[in-house]
């Protein structure tokens, strides 16, 4: 199983490798390839929100003219919709519906 300090760890070799001179065309690193049974902003064990701050960090530390990009999770989405209500799933990446109403820590 991955652990944090391994995440981390991950983040620190590609700052470290990466964030020079050679490299220019680096624009960021994406922090998770299409999340999955993750939250967004509720503060339990599965919070992206958290784990997205945490990586960001670490990438801004050595590297702060880097981007971090985050993708959205893929969770069932209700709603009222022509005044019925129905529901979906948003596609792996796509759901960022939450991001606006609590955003990453600055």
């Amino acid at each position: 199983m991955t652990t944090e300090s391994d995440v981390l760890y991950a983040v620190d070799v590609l700052t470290t490798s990466l964030c020079n001179d050679k490299y220019w065309n680096i624009i960021g690193i994406d922090l998770k390839y299409e999340p999955f049974n993750i939250t967004w902003g509720d503060n339990g064990p599965k919070d992206f929100r958290v784990g997205a701050a945490s990586m960001a960090n670490r990438m801004l530390v050595k590297c702060p003219q880097w981007l971090a990009f985050i993708e959205g999770n893929a969770l069932k989405q209700n709603g009222m919709y022509a005044g019925q209500k129905s529901w979906f799933f948003d596609w792996w990446g796509g759901g960022l519906r939450d991001v606006g109403t609590t955003p990453l820590p600055s």
